[in-house]
């Protein structure tokens, strides 16, 4: 092994390795933009939020979403109901499934959670479930594609901090 130096100490390369090679001020950099575009997304996702009210949902809840369908000059508000089986990705880029049987089909739809064509989610009921991607409920039918409802028991905090 070849000992390689620079201003910030030792690094051991092997030889034939096809490393670049980079000095710790660009990588602390690098670091530094991946912040700020982290941080402009948040600010972006909140300014989003304080628009339009976005649920607490996770999968296994039942879900209408509102969206807004333009056909033509017109534009209309139809609504989606059918149970969330997954949400992906984080910040600005995250997304959710609901699935609904519409004659005796099942039928799959991914909405952006922050996305321009949503009018307002509602959550309908709330799913007692143990996975967080619910891909199994697509060879389910009837009695054995149903969902236990989850009870909360929780009291909310604001309540027991005041006795």
């Amino acid at each position: 092994m070849r000992q390689i130096s620079f201003m910030h100490g030792l690094k051991a390369i092997a030889p034939g390795a096809r490393r670049e090679i980079l000095c710790k001020d660009k990588v602390d950099k690098v670091v530094d933009d991946m912040n700020i575009i982290q941080e402009i997304e948040q600010e972006h996702a909140a300014e989003l939020a304080a628009k339009r009210a976005i649920p607490e949902f996770r999968p296994g809840d039942t879900l209408k979403v509102n969206v807004r369908v333009t056909e033509g000059e017109r534009t209309r508000i139809q609504a989606y109901q059918g149970v969330c089986i997954a949400r992906s990705g984080a910040g600005i880029h995250e997304s959710f499934t609901v699935r609904k049987i519409s004659f005796n089909e099942g039928v799959e739809r991914v909405f952006p959670v922050y996305g321009p064509m949503i009018e307002s989610i509602e959550v309908m009921r709330k799913g007692k479930v143990r996975r967080a991607k619910l891909y199994y409920l697509r060879g389910r039918r009837g009695k054995s594609a149903r969902i236990a409802e989850r009870q909360d028991y929780r009291k909310p905090e604001a309540a027991s901090k005041s006795k």
